[in-house]
């Protein structure tokens, strides 16, 4: 019966919401102006840093010297383009038709290219990157579970750092952090869009397009993947850029492109970085 009847031309079925990943568990999203387009960005935290004590006596002693030292850090991170095409013919569709694919396609795979550059610089030397900041390793000793390893690493963390955090890992770990009960949904409003945290608040970036490579890009233990912590995330996003389709014809081979694109720029808060191993376990 499908040889005699030909099939009939539908509508495609509509966008599906991306799945959770960076651009979720980032703490903002700004457009991004020109220049941050051009020349990407930096700025001065006021939350690196640690708070000291000091002992409170009166007449104060040549023993209680303040430590008045700390310098601001000026953070940097650099711009990168994400772009997605169709080739396609000229005929059958309109130019609108074509540029709505191509914008449909750079829309749901965008956040995986994103994720891989903040990764390890995703093949055009994206920076920061991950697995080349210097990471500090978290000491986990006789530790050997995936969630007493990964609670090493929120520890020493939030040793250095007084604000939550994000913990940046390969979605195959989503099943062991969702076993050990380690994975919540705060309850927002329902125009807000949902994160996922661990039990004391620090966001989970769980995304198909970060590698299970730590530090330097040393590959994990067989069954294993790398994780990484760092402060609050902010993504710079430019408007989509579209190439008009009829601007694209080429002669030798009859077809057309559309192509749609934007920047990126992306940077958390303070420089150092947390990493630890975590073995995959059967739960």
């Amino acid at each position: 019966m499908a040889g005699i009847i030909p099939r009939v031309t539908v509508e495609a079925p509509p966008v599906a919401p991306l799945r959770y990943g960076l651009f979720r568990a980032a703490w903002q999203t700004i457009e991004a102006e020109p220049h941050v387009r051009a020349g990407g960005v930096q700025f001065q935290p006021d939350t690196c840093g640690v708070a000291r004590l000091y002992t409170a006596e009166c007449p104060i002693t040549g023993q209680d010297v303040k430590t008045l030292t700390d310098t601001p850090v000026t953070m940097t991170a650099d711009p990168f383009g994400v772009y997605a095409a169709v080739d396609c013919s000229p005929v059958g569709f309109t130019a609108e038709e074509h540029r709505q694919r191509a914008i449909n396609k750079l829309i749901t795979t965008e956040q995986t290219a994103v994720e891989s550059a903040l990764w390890n610089g995703g093949g055009v030397g994206a920076t920061p990157a991950l697995t080349l900041a210097g990471a500090t390793v978290a000491t986990t000793g006789a530790l050997t579970s995936f969630e007493a390893r990964l609670s090493a690493m929120i520890a020493e963390f939030e040793a250095a750092y007084g604000r939550q955090g994000t913990i940046h890992v390969n979605t195959r770990a989503l099943g062991n952090a969702a076993t050990q009960h380690l994975v919540e949904r705060p309850s927002v409003p329902p125009e807000v869009p949902q994160i996922l945290v661990t039990p004391n608040g620090h966001r989970w970036s769980f995304g198909a397009g970060y590698g299970v490579t730590g530090p330097a890009n040393v590959a994990p233990a067989a069954g294993s993947v790398w994780a990484f912590m760092t402060p609050p995330v902010t993504i710079w996003q430019s408007p989509i850029m579209i190439v008009d389709p009829n601007m694209t014809m080429d002669r030798s081979t009859n077809q057309r492109y559309a192509l749609a694109e934007r920047d990126y720029t992306v940077a958390y808060e303070c420089p150092t970085v947390f990493a630890v191993e975590l073995p995959l376990e059967n739960p």
